[in-house]
């Protein structure tokens, strides 16, 4: 298509990008265009996001940002059509000097499709390195509703805890009670890149509030699961957490149990996640429940002083 860096116009990221930007995310880690509209709207302590536009086509996305001025996170996508021909370039260097201005000893975190050695190379001439992988599971779901609801009662029985969708509880909408559960969960467990939890962390953890299930035992919430429609039949597990007392005992089987079955109520065909590679209970607990494996995630990182938006 012979295009050059200049013929691609920068336009500020608006809700009706988000179709495009959601294809083109997807390429890397499906998404739905609401939930990336959700996302990319979420407050910031700095943030930059803006659509590449070529010919009236959205054909690039790029958003920067960060909620502790410590750790940005980069989303850089371009059209494989437009790839070399220097827009990810130009984005990266408008990445670059958005954060450099703000935050000059912060880092950025990104992420690549595993398999993806290409967009590998180009991100580590320009001083990136791999710091975590991750692995992409996904479960197909032939079994009826009420078949995934039976396994999953019988998960509630054996850990001996109650499950119910997060809105329908006392606290449901109450988002500081959730930020604080989201928190306890996260102490101690693995979650690569993971900075401060608050409330933004909390939301982008939650792009489908309806999905979000609690796990009480003695009327006291001992975990979380959060998923998502991000697909016409195709649904993602963006969270699933126990609170540390209560690991070992069955409660994140019954979670994940319970998920599937809302997301089989509610059409889906297929349940997808991603888990660190180092965190072996959990991918050992998704296979049990016939999650299967497939290419993962590379997650990247540089200090934004040593990005380069040009590589060698």
């Amino acid at each position: 298509m012979g295009a050059t860096p200049s013929a691609f116009k920068l336009v500020a990221y608006a809700p009706s990008h988000a179709p495009a930007a959601a294809e083109l995310h997807s390429l890397v880690l499906p998404i739905s265009p609401s939930t990336l509209d959700q996302q990319l709207r979420l407050p910031a302590v700095a943030s930059l996001t803006e659509t590449a536009v070529i010919e009236g086509r959205s054909v690039g996305l790029l958003d920067i940002r960060t909620t502790d001025g410590e750790r940005f996170s980069l989303r850089l996508f371009v059209d494989p059509r437009f790839q070399r021909m220097g827009l990810g370039s130009r984005l990266l260097g408008r990445a670059v000097s958005s954060a450099s201005s703000r935050f000059p000893g912060a880092t950025v975190r990104a992420t690549l499709r595993d398999e993806d050695d290409a967009a590998l190379k180009w991100a580590q001439r320009r001083g990136f390195e791999e710091y975590a992988r991750s692995i992409s599971m996904s479960r197909e779901l032939p079994e009826d509703a009420q078949e995934l609801e039976s396994a999953a009662e019988a998960a509630r029985e054996r850990a001996g805890v109650t499950i119910e969708q997060w809105l329908s509880t006392s606290n449901g909408d109450d988002w500081r009670w959730l930020t604080d559960l989201l928190s306890g969960c996260m102490s101690g467990s693995l979650h690569s890149g993971v900075g401060k939890v608050n409330e933004e962390m909390a939301r982008y953890l939650v792009p489908y509030p309806e999905g979000v299930l609690v796990a009480f035992r003695d009327d006291r919430q001992v975990g979380m699961a959060s998923i998502a429609p991000e697909g016409p039949s195709s649904w993602y597990s963006w969270f699933t957490g126990v609170l540390p007392e209560a690991r070992g005992k069955g409660v994140a089987v019954a979670l994940k149990a319970g998920a599937l079955a809302l997301a089989r109520r509610q059409g889906a065909e297929v349940m997808r996640t991603n888990n660190d590679v180092l965190n072996l209970p959990v991918i050992g607990l998704n296979e049990t429940l016939g999650y299967r494996r497939e290419p993962g995630l590379r997650r990247l990182h540089a200090s934004i002083s040593d990005v380069r938006a040009e590589g060698r």
